[in-house]
C-alpha cells in the first residue's frame, strides 16, 4: 500500500523433517478425524498441543473505552529490519494518540506518523532492506496440503500462514494481517505507518509489502471502524473520527498484573494436523458435501488465553 503523503500508503509454522529433508505436510491424511468439526478438535486438544506465545512477541493496542487489540508479531527466527523497527517504535511509544487515517471497506485500516515528521527512535532503521521473502530452508516452513491460486505451495512458519515457490517463502496476507505501509518502490516502509487487513484476504499484496504480525484478539474493534469517504477510504475532514490509538505497547513492557498470557495451537501437534484435515474435508453432521480443500488463511491455528 502507498503512503498518504504521496496519495498513497496502502496495506502466519515450523515442522519436523522427513527423511528426505522436507517438513512433513500438515493435513496430509486422506480421511477426516472421525467426522469431528474443527471446533471440536480445538476444544478437545490436550494441553500439550498448545504452545505459549512469549510476551515480547505481543503488541497491545489500546483504543480507549476498554477496547484492546492484541497482535502477535511474526516469528523471531525470520528476523528482519521491519519487525525490529516495529518493536523499536513500540518501545518508543511512537503511535501514542495517533488517529486512524484510513478505513477502506473490505481492505485495510491504516494509521501512523511519517518518519519525516520526527526523528526515528534508537534501534529503528530509516530504510529497511526489502524483506518480503526469506529463504525457505531453516525457516521452519511446514507445507500444508491445500490448493492455492497465488503460489505453488502454502504452509506455516511458526503459527503464521505462508507460501513458497520452493526456494523462498513469504508470509501471506489474510484477514487480520498487520503490515507495513510504504511509498512507491524502491521504498519498503520503515514501520511508522501500519495497516491491518479487514476484508477478503488481499493475497495480491503478498511479496509486495512487509508482513509483521496478525491480530489474535479484538479484531472486531478494527473491523467495525466507520469507513472513510475519501478516495481509497481515507478519513476526510467531514467524516466522523474513525478512532484514535491511545497506545501500542509490547505486552512484556506492561506491569505484570496487567499482562495477559496467550497460547496457540502448536502447528507441530497432532491436533493441528486434525484441524487442517477437518478444515479441508468438512464431513460432519452439518456438511454433506466436502469441498476437499481450504484456503491457507482459513487454516491459521486458533489462539486462546493461557490456561493453568
Amino acid at each position: 500500500m502507498l503512503k498518504k503523503a504521496s496519495l498513497i500508503t496502502l496495506m502466519l509454522f515450523g515442522g519436523s523433517l522427513s527423511p528426505a529433508g522436507q517438513a512433513a505436510t500438515a493435513g496430509a491424511a486422506t480421511t477426516p478425524a472421525e467426522g469431528k468439526t474443527p471446533g471440536e478438535i480445538v476444544a478437545q486438544a490436550p494441553k500439550s498441543d498448545w504452545r505459549a506465545i512469549a510476551a515480547d512477541d505481543l503488541l497491545v493496542m489500546d483504543l480507549g473505552n476498554d477496547k484492546r487489540v492484541i497482535i502477535e508479531l511474526t516469528p523471531k527466527q525470520i528476523s528482519n529490519q521491519h519487525r525490529n523497527n516495529v518493536v523499536a517504535l513500540a518501545r518508543a511509544h511512537w503511535w501514542d494518540n495517533i488517529a486512524i487515517t484510513r478505513v477502506q471497506d473490505n481492505y485495510v485500516v491504516q494509521w501512523g506518523t511519517p518518519s519525516s515528521a520526527r526523528a526515528l527512535p534508537k534501534g529503528a532503521v530509516a530504510h529497511p532492506r526489502q524483506s518480503y521473502e526469506f529463504p525457505r530452508s531453516n525457516s521452519g516452513y511446514r507445507p500444508v496440503k491445500s490448493r492455492d491460486s497465488y503460489a505453488p505451495d502454502v504452509g506455516m512458519v511458526g503459527d503464521f500462514p505462508a507460501a513458497s515457490n520452493g526456494n523462498t517463502a513469504w508470509f501471506t496476507h489474510c484477514y487480520g494481517t498487520l503490515g507495513v505501509g510504504r511509498d512507491y518502490a524502491p521504498d519498503t516502509g520503515n514501520g511508522t505507518e501500519l495497516y491491518i487487513a479487514i476484508g477478503q484476504p488481499p493475497r495480491h499484496m503478498d511479496r509486495n509489502l512487509a508482513v509483521v504480525g496478525r491480530v489474535i484478539e479484538g479484531m472486531h474493534y478494527i473491523a467495525t471502524m466507520p469507513r472513510g469517504s475519501a478516495p481509497m477510504g481515507y478519513i476526510s475532514e467531514t467524516d466522523p473520527p474513525a478512532g484514535t490509538i491511545q497506545s501500542i505497547r509490547l505486552m512484556s513492557e506492561l506491569p505484570r498484573h496487567e499482562q495477559t498470557a496467550y497460547e496457540v495451537l502448536d502447528t507441530l501437534s497432532p491436533s493441528f494436523d486434525q484441524y487442517v484435515q477437518a478444515r479441508s474435508h468438512r464431513l460432519d453432521s452439518f456438511f454433506t458435501i466436502s469441498a476437499d480443500g481450504a484456503d491457507i488463511c482459513s487454516m491459521i491455528p486458533p489462539v486462546r488465553k493461557a490456561t493453568s
